[in-house]
């Protein structure tokens, strides 16, 4: 590589985040494998830019195979998933089983970006967020995005991250909602008849209109209020009849805000951290409060005082945070939060419901009662939970397919072709 060409590079370093590092990388392997041929000095050129913009060696190596090798070669690694119709034997990789897809589609996970890219090697008409994609060319796979063909059924994002996160040891918790049905006191039917089952790493979205029974359904969810009819379990164990075995599992993250506005964003944690765990020492609580801090993005504010919501010192974005910080310290493994991005800004929303999703990576169950989403946070949910006024259930499944099932439930004629995500923007 000559000095201008490093040049470039450097400059092009300086002004690209790492994901958009990522995307370059693999866009220029692809170019000089376009004839199925790269030379010694084309391949240099491509090393030197991998080792400009700080990618990892191995992850360097990994989107090589993922662009130049063709479909009998596997590779022996973890952050490879493969879709197809055959079983594969062989191997550390991950698998879907696609019946009715010919060829491959090949999923590489960047860990460092926490980044998927998608591939396919076959014949067969196949899309991506409902637009058909070209054979031999890579495309991102971001949350709130399907895979599917004619002939093969969709898969989605949140099946190909499960996958990933089977590497973990973390245990799988089963949260199942049995026949629940809630009256209130006088009489009034408020909840009908839910039933549904949701295993840990899933954000699910609760959504409906004034009056559905958003809030009731989620008292009941998070033990609060006991169902009329049904029962509400975790691993079997019914959390309204058995608290204290369901005790510190469940989360609960009100719209209000609990914080004393005369604390630091500092105090107000640690003060509800020592509440949490009367036994720990103070320099542990300290060490977990620094830590808490600085994963939601607060370590830099945390000897600003709180305020309150009329007199503000840190910003409506960061008091939801810290709100989040004082539920999550606890380290509960299903989160219920209530209106998370009310009163926010689109972009601090977006910040908020990405923190969110971050935990279900973390194998978190996260339920998140939401009104009116832009489209992309409505592509983060794994599943939605729609209710009808006075508490009638109405969907519960993918967002993906939630517009294709309100249109073909109202003969609207493009029903059948409206299963991408991007159908959210309606």
């Amino acid at each position: 590589m000559c000095i201008r060409d490093r040049k470039i590079c450097t400059q092009i370093n300086s002004e690209l985040t790492q994901k958009q590092k990522m995307v370059v990388l693999l866009r220029l392997v692809e170019y000089v494998n376009s004839d199925q041929k790269s030379s010694p000095e084309e391949m240099e050129f491509v090393s030197t830019v991998s080792e400009t913009f700080n990618i990892d060696s191995q992850e360097f190596i990994r989107c090589l195979w993922f662009v130049t090798h063709p479909v009998d070669m596997l590779p022996d690694s973890n952050d490879f998933l493969i879709m197809s119709e055959k079983r594969i034997e062989d191997g550390k990789i991950h698998q879907i089983i696609s019946e009715g897809l010919s060829g491959q589609v090949r999923i590489l996970r960047v860990s460092s970006v926490n980044m998927y890219f998608l591939r396919y090697l076959g014949d067969d008409e196949v899309y991506v967020n409902g637009q058909p994609i070209l054979k031999n060319r890579s495309y991102i796979f971001n949350s709130g995005s399907s895979v599917k063909s004619k002939k093969m059924s969709a898969v989605y994002y949140s099946d190909i991250v499960s996958q990933f996160m089977k590497d973990s040891a973390q245990a799988t918790l089963e949260f199942a909602v049995n026949n629940v049905c809630y009256k209130f006191p006088g009489g009034k039917t408020g909840i009908h008849d839910i039933s549904f089952r949701e295993e840990t790493g899933k954000l699910i979205g609760i959504m409906g209109a004034s009056g559905a029974g958003k809030s009731t359904i989620l008292s009941i969810l998070n033990g609060s209020i006991p169902p009329t009819n049904g029962s509400v379990t975790i691993n079997g164990i019914d959390i309204h009849r058995d608290k204290k075995k369901a005790e510190g599992v469940i989360g609960y993250i009100s719209q209000d805000d609990l914080l004393m506005e005369d604390l630091t964003v500092f105090q107000n944690l640690f003060y509800n951290a020592q509440l949490c765990f009367d036994g720990y020492s103070k320099f542990r609580i300290t060490k977990m409060v620094i830590e808490m801090l600085k994963s939601l993005g607060l370590f830099e504010t945390r000897n600003m005082k709180v305020g309150s919501p009329l007199n503000k010192k840190i910003s409506g974005g960061q008091r939801k945070r810290l709100n989040i910080a004082l539920e999550l310290i606890r380290e509960p493994t299903v989160l219920f939060v209530d209106e998370p991005t009310s009163g926010l800004s689109s972009r601090d929303s977006e910040n908020i419901m990405d923190l969110l999703k971050e935990l279900t990576l973390k194998n978190k169950l996260v339920f998140v009662v939401i009104h009116q989403p832009s489209s992309d946070i409505f592509k983060m949910f794994d599943k939605l939970l729609i209710l009808d006024t006075g508490g009638y259930p109405l969907f519960h499944g993918n967002p993906i397919d939630a517009v294709s099932y309100f249109k073909t439930e109202t003969g609207q004629i493009n029903s059948c072709l409206l299963y991408t995500s991007d159908a959210a923007d309606e």
